[in-house]
């Protein structure tokens, strides 16, 4: 599927940009009664920091999410 097709969580839409600037605006549905949008980032990694990412399994866009939740949590 390349950057400009339907996805099962939404549209795409190219950036002219380029792929740092793209962003994706997503509704998802956490319950039948919840909506909330989410934003798709890039970020970049070390080469060996994507290797142990990989080998260890680890849910990168999980992660993330929730170090900023803490972040945000302790700053308010």
């Amino acid at each position: 599927m390349s950057r400009g097709d339907t996805t099962p969580h939404g549209s795409q839409t190219r950036s002219t940009l380029g792929p740092q600037a793209h962003v994706i605006e997503t509704a998802m549905r956490t319950n039948t009664h919840n909506a909330y949008m989410v934003k798709r980032k890039n970020i970049t990694i070390r080469e060996d920091q994507a290797e142990w990412v990989e080998e260890n399994h680890l849910n990168l866009s999980s992660f993330v999410r929730g170090q900023l939740d803490e972040l945000i949590e302790e700053r308010s």
